[in-house]
């Protein structure tokens, strides 16, 4: 620490009796890193406060190299409520607009608003854009591009993130641990399956939030009721 525990607001709460040691760490400030080689070390650097340093380093020097802002390419677009209501405006209606020109851009494969993501059913693109939606977190109109477009133009490119096509969304799942015997599994499961199945193999109640499903094929496995595929 720079300075005195005592300047820091919960310095004199250092060490809590709900804190861990995590195998050499320690409980209380200052923190040993221990040697660069250490299977634990950047975990050691992620959970301290020149952890957060780090990343804020991070943060100005990906800013600063790649000109974020600085161009005539919008980096992040959200709707200014203040001006909408100025203009008598309602936001929703703006954003169906814009989604609605925005979709005729060539190599836009949609452009689907907020409101949009939370009525009915969808499927197919539109099923992808809702599930990556987060009501406090997401903008107002999510941009999505024709099969093998790219939202830039610059390098090699073979696939990247944010696309609700299959090339770029198709994720193998591996479990592997005690008790898990080899198979292979080929019929469709999702990433939200994992958290139902760690659950499960814990024998734990899975999260409130949890969408998913426990995948049978690995707790039967793990439990050995029955043949592994």
């Amino acid at each position: 620490m720079l300075l005195d525990p005592g300047r820091y607001q919960p310095g004199r709460r250092d060490d809590r009796p709900y804190e861990v040691d995590l195998k050499g760490y320690g409980r209380t400030f200052p923190h040993p890193f221990g040697p660069a080689n250490h299977p634990l070390f950047f975990t050691r650097v992620l959970l301290s406060p020149e952890g957060d340093r780090l990343l804020l380093d991070f943060a100005k020097a990906l800013i600063e190299a790649e000109q974020v802002g600085q161009d005539e390419v919008t980096d992040y677009l959200y709707l200014d409520e203040d001006v909408i209501a100025s203009k008598g405006l309602g936001r929703p209606a703006v954003a169906a607009a814009l989604a609605t020109e925005l979709a005729k851009t060539p190599g836009i494969g949609g452009a689907i608003t907020a409101a949009d993501t939370m009525r009915g059913n969808p499927t197919g693109a539109a099923a992808a854009v809702k599930y990556n939606h987060h009501p406090q977190r997401s903008g107002d109109i999510y941009i999505y591009q024709q099969p093998y477009w790219f939202m830039f133009d610059r390098g090699p490119i073979a696939a990247m993130h944010g696309s609700p096509w299959s090339y770029d969304s198709h994720v193998p799942l591996i479990f592997a641990g005690p008790g898990i015997a080899p198979g292979r599994v080929d019929r469709l499961v999702h990433p939200i399956d994992v958290a139902p199945t760690l659950s499960a193999l814990l024998q734990l109640s899975p999260p409130a939030a949890a969408q998913g499903s426990a995948l049978t094929e690995v707790i039967s496995c793990w439990r050995r009721t029955t043949t592994c595929p």
